[in-house]
């Protein structure tokens, strides 16, 4: 009995902390390097890229 209600508590606050969780803010730039236009994205604030603009 003591085991299922452990089980069930830690479910729970499992699924509190994965339901609070916020989506990632994802912004998008376009920038001029080398008279080339280099698209950069920023995911919380971190600034990505996938390719390399050089």
């Amino acid at each position: 009995m003591k085991k299922h209600i452990i089980l069930s508590i830690s479910l729970l606050v499992s699924l509190s902390v994965f339901a609070s969780a916020k989506a990632p803010v994802v912004k998008i730039e376009t920038k001029e390097v080398k008279g080339k236009k280099v698209e950069y994205k920023y995911i919380n604030g971190i600034k990505v890229h996938e390719t390399d603009p050089a």
